[in-house]
């Protein structure tokens, strides 16, 4: 493959000022830490000529057999040089959301001293501005296409990989639409960005790509400006399976030296990782198993995430796959409710989907009223699907409720369940949780309230306040906090708070308990696949021509006895796997059993079968084992 730095140019960005990205003060666009990767051009600038005229170039005078495009995205999550602002009065007939004093500090954008600053445009409210969002999302995928077809125009056999950066912490135009492009999806997956993002991202990357999506494991312990300090074997080999796993490909992302060479013990584990790899190789692939599936909302990450979709909304879908992995639950990510597209699963889940049009609304009404279960949390169905607020949940008779406002500024309140019905009855005995942040009121219409609102004795300020350690609960209300409602013939139960964001900030395991009892409860009939094994165990299963092949990975980061305090750092790594032992799997609906084998071990597993359900017990199970039942 030929590797092309895309965006990421510092020759270029020296020679040509006019096609640099520029902020709205008028200033160009800078490498940021890492100066040695160079600054940043524009996609709409002419740079995307001289790029597809080097592409073509290169096809015709290298045998490669594909090239593979880094940082395809713009920098910042917008870009306001000449040729942006040029593009979108042509495309739109309008004039873009800047001032006049702002458009005339872009008149000579080579002027590095430019000073006047722009003033603010970026105001979600504005359609206008609205307008220009989705002008440099579309940007970016015209960007993605022409450098991706002109590869095919120079060699219809020759292969495109782009990196894809869905799943970040701004809004850079790694949308659906792009991801839809070229033959092959990559992501580099930093510890930074936690050991869930190995899970997640090839889950939400295999619904979108044409093939198995590739992950690239970084072989050092930390960033590129780190000691080169090697990441130890049981990392590496715990990485890869999780991908691997989770339908994905592996490759490993290693570093040379200054003079030109590389790191041989380095090579050596990676050497042994990929002879793990191949041992294991025949039973890859396959469909992942219909059960439970997790919907991602591109307009909800847009729309409504705004400024930090992260905190708004990614915090709410990572809580929830966390949620699910952590209880083995397999599952798959949806990135469109469609009739088509739900059809077959028994549980969505919608986690803070909070923009949702009425086809979608409609989707899922349909799915719960055919015996469908729904789990869905906070502020769900609130806005239209271009971030426009609604008075009323576009899935109230789905829910059985009524919106009527939140709980305002509390910085926390609390849920009292009834412990004595699911979903709470793993829950201490008061049946209290606590929600940060403002959660929803509903009037209950149809609905049955399984928990009702708590608030604080006091809401803590600076000179008022209960306790500095804690706001204890005092203030009983008859607001629901959580409610379960028969819809046709499935239930859908909705929590009034984010507990999916509490749980991928906080970990509080009861919050884990509700989300994954919540979608048991509402399943028309017990998950196809269960596994009883401690919590570092993930489990993914796939369909095969006369096999279901049932993943166990099991990954131990270290997780306690590190130092978080400023000046110190302190990543979580995993040193040493320790194995698990009888791991029970059980598996429903199966027919014509013949044997049952983990693998690459090569041992026949004796099984009982009852009523449906074969179940198996794994003796012992060290980082990685498939079990395959043979049909």
């Amino acid at each position: 493959m030929a590797y092309v730095s895309t965006i990421w140019d510092k020759s270029l960005f020296d020679l040509h000022p006019d096609w640099r990205q520029v902020t709205r003060e008028g200033m160009p666009v800078l490498g940021g830490g890492t100066r040695s990767f160079g600054n940043v051009v524009c996609p709409n600038s002419p740079y995307k000529d001289y790029l597809i005229s080097m592409i073509q170039h290169v096809a015709k005078t290298h045998d490669v057999d594909g090239f593979y495009f880094d940082m395809t995205f713009f920098s910042r999550p917008f870009c306001y040089c000449a040729s942006c602002l040029r593009l979108f009065r042509e495309q739109y007939d309008a004039e873009p959301p800047v001032t006049a004093r702002a458009r005339a500090n872009v008149a000579d954008i080579g002027n590095l001293s430019i000073s006047s600053p722009f003033e603010p445009t970026e105001n979600w409210d504005d359609p206008l501005f609205r307008r220009f969002l989705k002008f440099k999302l579309h940007s970016n995928y015209v960007f993605v296409k022409d450098i991706c077809g002109a590869v095919k125009q120079a060699n219809p056999k020759l292969v495109t990989l782009i990196q894809y950066p869905i799943l970040a912490d701004t809004i850079s135009g790694g949308t659906l639409e792009v991801g839809a492009v070229p033959d092959y999806l990559y992501r580099d997956v930093y510890i930074r960005a936690g050991y869930i993002m190995g899970s997640v991202w090839t889950k939400l990357a295999t619904t979108i790509g044409k093939y198995r999506p590739e992950v690239g494991i970084m072989t050092r312990p930390g960033t590129h400006n780190d000691a080169p300090n090697m990441k130890s074997l049981d990392q590496l080999r715990s990485d890869a399976f999780t991908v691997l796993a989770n339908g994905g490909a592996v490759q490993f992302f290693d570093i040379m030296w200054a003079d030109g060479t590389l790191q041989q013990a380095m090579w050596d584990r990676m050497r042994q990782v990929f002879g793990e790899i191949k041992t294991r190789e025949k039973w890859f692939g396959g469909k992942p198993i219909k059960s439970v599936a997790v919907f991602y909302s591109e307009k909800t990450w847009i729309w409504y995430g705004r400024e930090n979709p992260e905190e708004r909304y990614e915090a709410n879908f990572f809580g929830v796959c966390r949620a699910l992995i952590e209880q083995q639950i397999p599952f798959n990510i949806l990135t469109r409710l469609e009739d088509a597209t739900l059809a077959g699963y028994q549980v969505l889940l919608l986690p803070n989907t909070v923009c949702m049009s009425e086809a979608e609304a409609l989707a899922v009404a349909k799915f719960v009223n055919g015996g469908g279960g729904l789990v869905c949390t906070e502020k769900t169905s609130l806005w239209d699907e271009e971030g426009n607020a609604l008075t009323e949940y576009r899935l109230a008779e789905v829910l059985g409720v009524h919106h009527a406002g939140d709980t305002g500024t509390y910085s926390r309140v609390y849920s009292c369940f009834d412990t004595e019905k699911a979903p709470a009855k793993r829950l201490p005995a008061d049946g209290l949780m606590t929600s940060w942040g403002a959660a929803q009121k509903v009037e209950v219409k149809g609905a049955e309230v399984l928990a009702r609102l708590v608030y604080p004795y006091a809401e803590p300020t600076g000179a008022r306040f209960v306790n500095v350690m804690a706001n204890p609960p005092a203030v009983k209300t008859e607001w629901p906090a959580c409610t379960v409602n028969r819809y046709g013939k499935g239930r859908a139960i909705y929590f009034v708070g984010g507990i999916d964001r509490d749980y991928l900030k906080l970990s509080f395991p009861e919050l884990k308990w509700l989300m994954g009892d919540a979608v048991r409860m509402v399943a028309r009939e017990p998950l196809p696949v269960q596994v009883k094994a401690p919590l570092c165990v993930e489990v993914n299963a796939f369909e095969r021509e006369k096999q279901l092949v049932v993943h166990l990975v099991n990954f131990q980061p270290e997780m306690s006895k590190y130092m978080a305090l400023e000046p110190f750092e302190s990543r979580h790594s995993v040193q040493e796997i320790l194995p698990v032992y009888e791991v029970e799997v059980a598996v429903r609906g199966l027919k014509g059993l013949k044997t049952v084998e983990q693998q690459p071990e090569g041992k026949v597993l004796s099984h009982r079968e009852e009523a449906g359900v074969v179940t198996v017990k794994v003796p012992r199970l060290d980082c990685h084992s498939m079990i395959v039942f043979n049909l």
